[in-house]
């Protein structure tokens, strides 16, 4: 069997998203989007994605759409998702579903990055990656606040593995833009590779166990980074 096969058994069966559980029950976590975004960039890595997994994903993410470009832990509910739900959302979308990644930033600018009360603007990298996966240019200064994480992220604790999934995310999007991002993103690499020998394996079992199927299909290296 293949991810697709194997992931079958990790889906939620209303909403059909991926789970962190096996056989999972209603709203079995509350990053099902975000879960769902790991394995559609796997999908992509693997070159194993078909028109129905584009489809599928889209249809995902208008259900779980409070509006356009704003996004909820779970379909009905009315207040938004966190940061990281949006992260993942936005820079798989900006590889095979651009027109919502326009959408969010498009959500972003409107409502002043406030996201049912919460200010996600506070985040330094939330601005110019969301412009990014959009399609848009950005400017020296975003460039340098995009740069941030991946530096800091350089002397996180080695079982710390939630965030560094969402900067592999960010740097798949944002590697070969500028000359700025491609050379952090490049040192951000090595040090992942010094900290990890197998890489986005050794990363997802840290986060996710190793019998899961995103662990399992995850590669020996930092993927297409």
């Amino acid at each position: 069997m293949g991810l697709c096969e194997e992931i079958e058994a990790y889906r939620e069966p209303e909403t059909r998203a991926v789970s962190n559980l096996k056989n999972p029950q209603k709203r079995s976590c509350d990053n099902l989007l975000l879960f769902s975004s790991h394995y559609m960039a796997l999908l992509q890595i693997h070159g194993d994605w078909s028109i129905s997994d584009q489809v599928w994903y889209e249809n995902l993410v208008e259900t779980f759409s409070i509006r356009p470009g704003l996004l909820s832990r779970y379909p009905g509910e009315t207040l938004a998702s966190s940061w990281d739900d949006h992260i993942g959302v936005a820079c798989v979308s900006y590889t095979c579903f651009p027109t919502y990644a326009k959408l969010m930033w498009a959500y972003a600018v409107d409502n002043g990055f406030m996201y049912t009360g919460d200010f996600l603007g506070r985040f330094v990298f939330f601005m110019p990656t969301l412009k990014a996966c959009a399609g848009q240019e950005l400017s020296y200064f975003e460039q340098i606040l995009a740069a941030v994480s991946f530096i800091e992220n350089l002397w996180e604790d080695r079982q710390e593995t939630s965030g560094k999934i969402l900067l592999w995310h960010r740097a798949r999007v944002l590697k070969n833009k500028y000359w700025l991002l491609g050379a952090v993103i490049g040192l951000w690499k090595w040090k992942m590779l010094k900290l990890y020998p197998r890489g986005l394996k050794d990363i997802f079992t840290i986060y996710f166990g190793s019998e899961h199927p995103l662990t399992k299909y995850a590669p020996e290296d930092m993927g297409d980074i």
